[in-house]
């Protein structure tokens, strides 16, 4: 840890009242005048503190911005943000996950993004979001499952997305497979991505993307009457740093449910977050539709559906185009 980093961990320990140069100095192991200049470039990145002779110095106000330090401080978990890495702006948080299990980075690394040039959905769809505004991620693991399980993974993170966006007050419903959605519009989505080698999952990449702070229809008021943001149902703006460490706790949790291969707690949450269950559904996958009952989920996370013969067909992933 650097000595900006050091600091600012020393600014947070008490952050009601004022640490004094001395004791600063003598925890960072610095003089009085390096401390100051240390304080000044620390400002310079955004960071609000206040000096008072012979008081000390007082952290105000963090900025905007997700600093992996930052997400770390008071961040329990046991396995997701082990490894925290942010960009100002990159084509896509999974292509830069995706790059890096590749070459071996270790499970639960986390890449956050504040502006995507080239963020994606399902199916190709680009996702667009303003920068500094939102919570654009990537989680790299490396579950040792079978890849005809691993939908279960796009619903641990549906389920950890719903999870902090109660905390806010909403009623998010999961539009099957992959939406987060509140009062039927969608303000959350996963594109899970995996690499497989012979039976199976090699590695995973989750994407997420949250609306927290944008203002949908100041945005882009074409989506407005689809999509929705935090911001936009509770009026007050979210502190995102915040918001992405509930995440990262709510996705370790879940995650050890898939670990110790026992996805039946996931599986009860899901049926109580959905909103497919008990439509009739049309599902495209590949070039044929899947149409009937959407009366339950398998323990992997497949939609189980009864067609109008009483068959029953289980599909792990495709397009919802009507339910």
């Amino acid at each position: 840890m650097d000595i900006d980093a050091k600091l600012i961990e020393a600014l947070h320990s008490d952050r009601e009242g004022y640490i004094s140069g001395a004791e600063i100095a003598e925890k960072l192991g610095i003089t009085r005048t390096a401390i100051w200049k240390h304080i000044e470039a620390i400002r310079n990145n955004g960071y609000e503190i206040e000096a008072v002779p012979h008081l000390g110095y007082r952290l105000l106000k963090v900025p905007d911005r997700l600093i992996p330090q930052e997400i770390e401080m008071g961040l329990k978990t046991e396995l997701i943000g082990g490894n925290i890495i942010t960009y100002q702006s990159c084509s896509s948080t999974s292509d830069i996950a995706e790059e890096k299990a590749r070459s071996g980075e270790k499970e639960g690394t986390v890449v956050f993004a504040e502006y995507q040039s080239k963020g994606r959905g399902r199916l190709g769809r680009l996702w667009r979001s303003e920068k500094s505004k939102n919570l654009l991620c990537s989680v790299i693991l490396r579950p040792q499952i079978h890849p005809s399980v691993s939908s279960i993974l796009t619903v641990l993170v549906a389920l950890s997305v719903c999870e902090i966006l109660r905390k806010y007050g909403l009623s998010p419903l999961i539009k099957w497979p992959n939406d987060v959605m509140v009062k039927n519009k969608k303000i959350g989505g996963i594109l899970t991505e995996i690499k497989t080698e012979a039976d199976l999952v090699e590695y995973v990449i989750l994407g997420i993307g949250i609306n927290v702070n944008s203002e949908m229809r100041k945005m882009n008021p074409d989506i407005a009457g689809t999509s929705t943001s935090v911001f936009d149902e509770c009026g007050y703006r979210v502190d995102r740093i915040e918001a992405g460490r509930n995440l990262l706790a709510a996705l370790d949790k879940r995650y050890k449910h898939v670990k110790n291969k026992k996805p039946g707690a996931l599986i009860k949450e899901y049926i109580d977050y959905s909103s497919t269950l008990g439509n009739i559904v049309d599902i495209k996958v590949g070039s044929r539709t899947v149409h009937g009952y959407a009366q339950g989920f398998d323990d992997t996370g497949a939609l189980i559906i009864r067609k109008d013969d009483n068959s029953i067909e289980k599909v792990n992933s495709g397009e919802l185009v009507r339910g």
